[in-house]
């Protein structure tokens, strides 16, 4: 099984994929809305460690001719069909990439500029979908993002995951991890943590929270003992 991890965070439902397979890349661009954004693309990569030149055909401007050029440093943000960008998938495959996809574009602006939450809100206005961002290179975690939970646990099936897993990390739960499910346990319990006590509203919730998180517990094969340490 790939090495994962799943997490929802402000109400995006999120999976991390260790060494990610290229078939899940094009499996979440299936699933997702019809255009794509790729940013900070570079197509010439360096060589040990060595920013080289490489010949490309380029039009310098719009209104310039196409022409042979040795470049060293390009830097490229493209909109892409979502069948566009899954053709060019055995790039991406080679040189990482982080992409958005949305149900309208092309994006007004330069989303990778943003924090996370300015970002997300802005691509709203676009009928977000999906975000991907796949390191350059092996040995790193891909990362999926979406405001659609039905998109990333379909997307944890094709990895291999199990149901259990994936109700696990529903709660915010890591599956498996005994640390990571202690510290979503330690979150719950924060209200009772303060000096003043709290609302009633946030007892109900909590203990809501709470109970799914024991519930989830059972389910991935937490002893008793581990859920009362």
């Amino acid at each position: 099984m790939i090495k994962h991890r799943l997490e929802i965070v402000e109400g995006l439902h999120i999976a991390h994929f260790y060494d990610c397979p290229i078939t899940l890349v094009e499996a979440a661009a299936q699933m997702a809305g019809p255009q794509a954004t790729v940013e900070n693309f570079r197509p010439i990569r360096p060589v040990a460690g060595v920013q080289g030149w490489a010949a490309l055909q380029l039009q310098l401007a719009p209104d310039s001719e196409i022409s042979l050029r040795n470049v060293r440093s390009l830097c490229l943000d493209i909109s892409l069909s979502n069948a566009e960008f899954i053709s060019l998938s055995p790039l991406w495959n080679q040189r990482g990439v982080y992409a958005l996809f949305t149900e309208r574009g092309p994006l007004a602006f330069r989303a990778s500029n943003f924090d996370d939450a300015r970002r997300y809100k802005a691509l709203q206005n676009y009928g977000w979908t999906l975000e991907i961002a796949i390191p350059d290179g092996t040995s790193h975690w891909g990362r999926f993002v979406s405001p659609n939970k039905e998109l990333i646990n379909r997307l944890a099936e094709k990895a291999g995951l199990s149901k259990d897993e994936q109700k696990a990390a529903a709660s915010g739960l890591f599956p498996k991890d005994y640390r990571a499910g202690k510290e979503s346990l330690l979150k719950i319990l924060q209200p009772w943590n303060r000096t003043e006590p709290p609302s009633a509203a946030e007892v109900e919730l909590h203990r809501k929270e709470l109970s799914t998180w024991l519930e989830n517990a059972k389910s991935i094969g937490w002893t008793r003992k581990e859920v009362y340490d």
